[in-house]
């Protein structure tokens, strides 16, 4: 990754290169993502300059999820791209997905308990999950469907659809 890195930041013409070659760049898992691999993700998105171009990031990530501390993952570094694409880009937005279709009412309550003091520890904004089930009147994500997860991509490709 470091040499990736240098590469990136030593040569104008690797940032060209990559920038054309990948227009789009999409990363998941980025509440994963350290200092080095942010650093050039952004460089070959923003095509060598620091001015994002539009639509050329996309990133996923939950900072619930954060289990790469142990090799350089930080959270603050999720929160910085964040912000950063929210700084620059006025289209930019934020989805936050809050709504849990898997788990009960009791272990969504036991899991924000246990996450929110862990979040005040980081100084990191913590956003309780609620567990809800749709009905299956609704035809949408309910529970024991053979359908049941494109119900639920369907169900929640409509509402994102909804919300914009």
């Amino acid at each position: 990754l470091q040499r990736t890195k240098n590469l990136v930041d030593n040569s104008e013409e690797a940032v060209t290169y990559f920038a054309e070659k990948y227009r789009y760049i999409y990363v998941d898992e980025f509440q994963d993502t350290d200092h080095v691999q942010a650093s050039f993700i952004w460089k070959i998105a923003c095509g060598g300059n620091n001015t994002l171009r539009e639509g050329s990031l996309f990133v996923v990530g939950d900072p619930k999820q954060a289990i790469y501390r142990f090799r350089g993952g930080e959270l603050s570094v999720y929160d910085d791209i964040k912000k950063k694409m929210s700084d620059q880009i006025q289209q930019a937005e934020v989805y936050e997905l809050d709504n849990n279709y898997r788990s009960n009412s009791e272990i969504i309550d036991w899991v924000n308990t246990k996450f929110q003091s862990q979040f005040l520890d980081n100084e990191m904004n913590y956003r309780d999950m609620q567990a809800l089930e749709i009905s299956e009147e609704k035809g949408e994500c309910f529970r024991n469907s053979p359908n049941r997860q494109l119900n639920c991509t369907k169900s929640l490709a409509r509402r994102l659809a909804l919300s914009t």
